[in-house]
């Protein structure tokens, strides 16, 4: 049977746990979400360094193809 001093430091320990837990996801998904959108905005950057030497009927379709994808 539990006293209340072992009840009281159950009950702390699980809402410890319960704040790492969510701390742990808050962090990872805003780490995830992060790294993700620094992908993507490196991707496009880079994507613009090769289409600026086609000729521009040829920028023309590959923007219109971009745009199709997306």
């Amino acid at each position: 049977m539990f006293t209340s001093v072992s009840l009281m430091s159950l009950l702390r320990s699980l809402v410890l746990d319960l704040d790492l837990d969510l701390d742990l996801e808050l962090e990872l998904e805003l780490d995830l979400e992060l790294d993700l959108e620094l992908d993507l905005e490196l991707f496009w950057s880079m994507s613009a360094i090769w289409i600026l030497p086609l000729p521009r009927v040829a920028r023309t379709l590959v923007l219109a193809l971009c745009l199709l994808l997306v």
